[in-house]
């Protein structure tokens, strides 16, 4: 048997973040630029065009619609919140179990779209996967369990 990876990671394409408005105050994902036709007129035979070829010439686009949206203003995000437990553009949530077990910092859902963020739109620092895992499980399972590691 040849190991060989189970899969492949392959890049998306590069896009361009003013094509995606994170100033949206209800942080919808914004597909004005990248969008496909609701309806496809059918032909003269009366088949509808199949459109699976323009959706996934698209997917990159769509999928980086969705990261910008989750992300948001790439320069208010920030590792920790900084009042309370819910933050916004925090990429760490506070939980408190009120002494009944340790608190730690846990990841919100924004984490993952901030490490996705660099392979949609290059030039934006990207943060490494490895780094995060290592620094969640220190901050968990560490022997300064609740401590912040800046990656």
């Amino acid at each position: 048997m040849i190991p060989r990876p189970y899969f492949k990671r392959i890049r998306p394409n590069p896009q361009d973040p003013s094509w995606f408005a994170f100033s949206d105050p209800d942080n919808r994902i914004d597909l004005r630029v990248k969008h496909l036709p609701p309806y496809p007129e059918p032909d003269s035979s009366g088949a509808m065009p199949d459109s699976r070829r323009l959706a996934n010439d698209l997917f990159d686009n769509r999928a980086a619609a969705a990261v910008s949206a989750a992300v948001g203003d790439p320069g208010a995000v920030r590792v920790r919140p900084q009042s309370g437990n819910l933050d916004p553009n925090a990429l760490l949530e506070w939980k408190d179990y009120e002494g009944k077990a340790p608190n730690v910092f846990i990841m919100t859902p924004k984490a993952l779209a901030a490490m996705a963020y660099g392979d949609y739109f290059p030039g934006m620092p990207p943060v490494d996967l490895a780094d995060v895992t290592q620094a969640y499980v220190r901050s968990v399972e560490g022997a300064q369990t609740g401590q912040v590691y800046a990656l």
